[in-house]
C-alpha cells in the first residue's frame, strides 16, 4: 500500500513538471537572455571608456604664458612677449592669432567697458618646429613702456580732475583664437583672454569684432585721441569682460 500511495505520489510529480515545463524553459531564456544584456552592456562601457581614453589622449593641452624683458639701463620692464605652449599630444596645422584691445574704463561712460584695437602691441611672431613644449611666440617692441607712457598720461589727467566721475582707467587685453590638428586628425579650436582660456561664445564679441576706422596705435597713443575713440556709436561696449 506505501509503495503504491509513493508511486503515486512521483507520477503527480512528474505530471506538475511536464505542465510547468513551459514556464521553466521561459523562465531559463530570460534569465539568459537578461545576463547576456549585462555582458553586452558592460563590454560597451568598457570600450566607450577605452575610446574616451584614447581620444584624450590624442589631445594637446594648450595654454598661453607672457614674460617681460627689463631694459639693462633703466632696470624697468619695457617689453612684453606672449608665448604659446603644448604639454599635452602632439599637434599640427597649428594657427596662432591674437588681437589686442585697450579697455577704457570710467564712470561717464554709456556701459561699464570700452575697448578699442590696438595696432603693434604684438606685431611679429616666432614660430618653432616643436609639435609639444613651447609653439610659438608674439613680441612688441617696447610695447610695455609704449603703454606705460600712455598709462601715465591717463594719471596726469585724473590728477587734474578732482570730479571721481570723470576718472579713466586703462589696461590691456589681448585676445587669442589657436587652432589644430590632433593626432586623430580632428581641427580643435581654443580661445583665450591674455592667458587664461575663455568659451567661444566669451570670446565672440571681441573676436567678431570689426574694426570701423582707424585703429589705435601703439606708438602714438594720444589720450584725447582715446577720449573721442571711446564716444562714437561703433565702439565696443560690453557690460562685463570674457
Amino acid at each position: 500500500m506505501d509503495n503504491l500511495m509513493f508511486a503515486k505520489k512521483i507520477i503527480r510529480f512528474r505530471r506538475r513538471l511536464e505542465k510547468n515545463k513551459i514556464f521553466f524553459d521561459i523562465t531559463a531564456s530570460l534569465l539568459i537572455g537578461g545576463a547576456s544584456l549585462v555582458v553586452s552592456y558592460s563590454a560597451l562601457s568598457i570600450n566607450d571608456k577605452m575610446l574616451a581614453a584614447t581620444e584624450v589622449s590624442a589631445l594637446p593641452h594648450i595654454s598661453i604664458g607672457s614674460r617681460a624683458r627689463v631694459d639693462n639701463e633703466t632696470h624697468k620692464y619695457v617689453e612684453e612677449e606672449l608665448f604659446l605652449l603644448n604639454s599635452g599630444a602632439p599637434l599640427s596645422n597649428l594657427d596662432w592669432k591674437t588681437k589686442t584691445f585697450i579697455v577704457v574704463e570710467s564712470a561717464s561712460l554709456q556701459r561699464p567697458y570700452i575697448l578699442l584695437p590696438v595696432n603693434g602691441y604684438y606685431f611679429v611672431q616666432f614660430s618653432t618646429s616643436n609639435v609639444v613644449g613651447e609653439l610659438s611666440s608674439k613680441l612688441g617692441h617696447d610695447n610695455m613702456q609704449k603703454f606705460a607712457s600712455f598709462y601715465n598720461d591717463v594719471l596726469e589727467y585724473n590728477n587734474l580732475h578732482s570730479n571721481p566721475l570723470d576718472y579713466y582707467f586703462v589696461r590691456i587685453l589681448t585676445i587669442s583664437k589657436v587652432e589644430y590638428v590632433n593626432r586623430l586628425g580632428q581641427r580643435g579650436t581654443v580661445y583665450f583672454r591674455d592667458s587664461t582660456k575663455i568659451s567661444e561664445k566669451s570670446a565672440q564679441p571681441l573676436w567678431g569684432y570689426e574694426t570701423i576706422g582707424r585703429m589705435q596705435d601703439i606708438d602714438n597713443l594720444r589720450f584725447n585721441e582715446l577720449k573721442a575713440a571711446v564716444s562714437i556709436p561703433s565702439a565696443l561696449m560690453l557690460d562685463e569682460l570674457p
